[in-house]
């Protein structure tokens, strides 16, 4: 998978943890515009350590099978 498609999925799932878990009460306007990183993004910390917790906890459930 290339730059622009990684980055396009990472912020879609910003995208959908933003609107689907925090309601888009927190700011998640990403950072995937056309020139890949090159603007500014505001995205809550809380949506990026809920990602984080989802990982760890999937890791966690793979790890101990």
């Amino acid at each position: 998978m290339d730059k622009h498609r990684t980055v396009e999925r990472l912020c879609q799932l910003v995208s959908q943890v933003g609107s689907k878990i925090f309601h888009s009460k927190r700011p998640h306007d990403c950072f995937c515009d056309t020139s890949l990183l090159g603007g500014s993004a505001t995205i809550d910390e809380k949506i990026i350590a809920y990602i984080e917790d989802a990982v760890r906890i999937r890791m966690d459930l793979t790890h101990h099978k």
